[in-house]
């Protein structure tokens, strides 16, 4: 019978490739610059103050999210939002559960407050009704810091 032999160099890389493996499956986020080119692209762009958000009831895994918003700012639309308007945007949430599970994906979008005031990244949806986040977690950029 012959002996296995086991080196330091092949303990070595197979914990390596473990390592590597409980990290791609803890999260698989975007390349580098992604989020940053996703924002550049979005349609729609503006300071907007949540006036509700609406969640499923139970809440879990992963679920959508509706805020509806003021206008506060344009930067920039393509589709003619003015100051003032109200927009329904269209997000989701990942429970904490959920993530500590393996969810896989793209930065999570925060569960904005009402009264949370910010910058964010949107696109129009087809159907013109709803907003969708333009660059997932990285949609919102919070301006008001005396928040909660």
């Amino acid at each position: 019978m012959k002996k296995s032999r086991v080196t330091n160099s092949s303990i070595l890389l197979t914990a390596t490739i473990g390592l590597c493996a409980a990290l791609v499956t803890a999260r698989a986020e975007l390349p580098p610059g992604a989020y940053e080119e996703l924002k550049k692209n979005a349609s729609e762009v503006m300071t907007v103050k949540i006036l509700r958000v609406q969640t499923p009831e139970g809440k879990k895994g992963h679920f959508h999210v509706f805020f509806t918003a003021e206008v506060l700012e344009v930067i920039r639309s393509k589709s003619g939002v003015e100051k003032g308007q109200t927009l329904r945007i269209a997000s989701y949430h990942v429970t904490e559960k959920a993530r500590k599970e393996g969810f896989v994906g793209a930065k999570i979008p925060p569960l904005l407050p009402v009264g949370w005031e910010g910058k964010v990244y949107l696109n129009k949806n087809q159907d013109k009704l709803v907003y969708d986040i333009a660059a997932y977690g990285e949609s919102f950029e919070e301006t008001r810091k005396d928040m909660p």
